[in-house]
């Protein structure tokens, strides 16, 4: 004999931000060798870009790890796996002297790790973050650059590494408190009021080389940011880490 099912427990219905969060990765995802409808889904990018952002999710600086000097945040920190292995041979020990570019400028600070929302139901389901913002100087020395990074190694590939960060990108470009905390972190700077912001995703060479997905998914990726680039004036990379440069693909 049976026993008495227990009801289930309501389901919280989902925000409008919730739903704004995953229609991003609606697009990002596709099966089988090569990214289905390219053009369709790359003009699908294009106007959930455009789209106001709904809902309360902006969240401040209320992390004291984001103010910490190391940078690097995450835990396992002498083990770190997948995508981590880059953050962390860029964040793993101090900058000072070790010579990291990222697109010609040199890197001055940096963490992961870093939370773009907050869940308006007090989870995480919600969640977004960025695997690394990255503050870089030019050669010359005269300005500066923030670099907000997609890390891959071996998951995913180049078209949905790149709507991620466009996500990440769209959310960062309106998080006020966050596009400031270099400002917090490095007051002896002097850094002017307002930073570039360039969006990167990185990763080794052979992210993009390999056979299947990988190596299918970089034209439309491309084309992606092109089109980005000449609608919005965004500026977006496909990167290659080879220490201790990150360079364009």
């Amino acid at each position: 004999m049976g026993g008495v099912m227990e009801p289930a427990e309501p389901q919280e219905p989902e925000t409008e931000f919730g739903v704004w969060v995953r229609e991003w990765m609606n697009k990002a995802h596709f099966t089988g060798t090569t990214l289905p409808d390219p053009e369709q889904r790359i003009a699908d990018v294009v106007e959930l870009w455009g789209r106001p952002i709904p809902g309360s999710w902006q969240r401040s600086l209320d992390r004291p790890r984001l103010l910490d000097p190391a940078g690097y945040g995450r835990s396992r920190k002498n083990e770190p796996r997948g995508e981590y292995v880059v953050e962390h041979e860029v964040l793993g020990t101090p900058l000072t002297g070790r010579g990291i570019t990222c697109l010609g400028g040199e890197l001055v600070d940096g963490v992961n790790a870093v939370p773009l929302t907050r869940d308006e139901g007090g989870g995480r389901t919600n969640n977004v973050e960025a695997d690394m913002l990255l503050l870089a100087r030019t050669t010359s020395g005269a300005a500066y650059n923030l670099f907000l990074v997609e890390a891959k190694v071996a998951s995913d590939n180049a078209w949905y590494a790149t709507v991620e960060n466009l996500r990440q990108l769209r959310l960062f470009l309106e998080a006020d408190e966050m596009r400031r905390l270099f400002h917090v972190r490095q007051p002896e700077l002097d850094l002017p009021e307002s930073l570039p912001v360039t969006g990167v995703v990185l990763a080794p060479e052979d992210f993009y080389t390999a056979r299947g997905q990988k190596r299918e998914s970089v034209v439309p990726a491309q084309r992606l940011l092109e089109r980005m680039r000449a609608d919005f004036d965004l500026d977006v990379q496909l990167a290659v880490w080879a220490p201790p440069e990150m360079k364009p693909l």
